[in-house]
């Protein structure tokens, strides 16, 4: 009897959706919330399109959790109007909104813990989100769906521009049955979801936390890998979050910790080290330059500025010395710009070639553990991260490269790498606008 009992859940639970549909969507929208912007896309039958990014809320130091609620679903809001004035479309118009928010969504109480944003008390941000909607015209029968941002990825129908990192056995994108899609969010952290090819997995409580798994570090790399602290502040002793290291954050720190380790052992190229600093110049002033940024980025981007310059100084000065490394603790580098001078045939900055290889192979093993373990019919890397492998391939891309050596024929003992797709969504479409839409939509027309 529970044999029969499991198997009938299991039933259940992967069933496909009913093949009915009560009603259909005219109108429905996609909202991806980030850690910086909030991406919102609303699309309808006849043919409008409306697209807006906003600022995403900036919590204070101390601000209590209603305060930071509140005003996450401002900027939710916001973006949302903006997007359907973009569009054309008046609010009243849509009927169904989803909705991806950077953290864990418990599905049988509806309540997310948005760690970076309100700290460790769950909140429930459909209520409010739909309530202020309904303010402006969101109808009574319309609907709000949420979920965890990968999760909602996970579930997208349309990857866009893809890049085929590793070919896998059989047809790309296609899942049939209970074969599962796993999508790695490569952003300012690392996130991950998993899809059937008619459902969501979205774990027992919804607390999966793809980033936290730890991957070993080689003993040559350990000088670098011990001065990057994870967010989540888990010690470390010969293995590290793969967030802390082969995220855009993870990739930005590592960036400081090599290039400290130069100028301490007097290996540094310094006309390279004043190219790496002089494109951070320029991208910290074009950061000051956006609307809408925060008191406290604007602190930071002024700091590294000011610290940039002062060491570009000494190096035109012929003065850098192993002390200058000091200075460099106040610079906030850039994973793009990084990742700009680290490719080609022959790298512009031999230390940014050496941090996207590092975190590369980092990559490469957690990618390793994944195949082995979940053996998934494909891996999707998105994120701001996953364009990295729009520039090069394995021969010119040192993250690639890193990446690549981590899942060759020697570590494939079972044929499970060989077995899976693994493709980068390198192009403008938003996996988690799509997923969380399709959510949407499935519930409106589901009654």
């Amino acid at each position: 009897m529970p044999a029969q009992r499991s198997k009938a859940r299991r039933e259940q639970i992967h069933a496909p959706p009913l093949k009915y549909i009560s009603r259909e969507a005219q109108a429905y929208g996609g909202i991806d919330i980030g850690g910086k912007n909030t991406e919102v896309r609303i699309r309808t039958k006849d043919g409008r399109t409306g697209r807006a990014v906003v600022p995403t809320f900036q919590k204070s130091e101390g601000m209590p959790v209603g305060e930071i609620l509140t005003g996450l679903v401002g900027s939710t809001v916001h973006g949302v109007q903006e997007a359907a004035r973009n569009g054309g479309i008046e609010i009243s118009e849509i009927d169904a909104l989803g909705f991806g928010a950077p953290g864990a969504y418990d599905p049988q109480t509806g309540m997310f813990k948005l760690t970076n944003i309100t700290g460790e008390t769950p909140v429930d941000l459909t209520t409010p989100l739909t309530e202020e909607l309904r303010k402006l015209g969101f109808r009574g029968d319309a609907v709000t769906e949420g979920g965890n941002d990968c999760d909602v990825a996970a579930f997208a129908k349309n990857l866009g521009e893809v890049v085929v990192v590793q070919q896998g056995a059989g047809e790309q994108g296609v899942l049939n049955g209970l074969e599962k899609s796993i999508y790695l969010l490569l952003g300012t952290g690392i996130g991950g979801g998993v899809a059937f090819a008619h459902d969501i997995d979205r774990g027992a409580t919804g607390a999966m936390e793809i980033g936290h798994g730890e991957v070993g570090t080689p003993t040559t790399q350990q000088p670098y890998i011990q001065e990057l602290q994870c967010g989540c502040k888990k010690p470390h002793d010969g293995t590290i979050c793969v967030e802390a290291v082969a995220s855009t954050t993870g990739q930005e720190n590592l960036t400081r910790a090599v290039t400290r380790k130069h100028i301490m052992d007097g290996t540094v190229n310094p006309e390279e080290l004043k190219l790496l600093l002089e494109r951070t110049l320029e991208w910290n002033q074009a950061e000051l330059k956006k609307e809408g940024i925060s008191g406290g980025r604007t602190y930071a981007m002024q700091r590294s500025a000011g610290a940039c310059t002062a060491i570009i100084q000494k190096i035109v000065d012929k003065k850098l010395t192993p002390d200058d490394v000091e200075t460099l603790d106040f610079v906030t580098f850039d994973a793009a710009t990084v990742d700009r001078l680290a490719g080609g045939e022959k790298p512009q900055v031999e230390i940014a070639a050496e941090v996207m290889r590092i975190s590369g192979e980092h990559f490469g093993r957690f990618l390793r553990t994944i195949v082995l373990t979940q053996n998934p019919k494909q891996i999707v890397i998105g994120g701001g991260g996953g364009r990295t492998f729009k520039y090069g391939d394995a021969e010119t891309n040192p993250f690639w490269a890193g990446m690549m050596s981590q899942l060759s024929d020697e570590y494939d003992f079972f044929g499970s790498l060989r077995k899976t797709w693994i493709v980068a969504a390198v192009g403008d479409e938003n996996l988690g606008i799509d997923g969380s839409s399709r959510l949407a939509v499935a519930k409106y027309e589901s009654g």
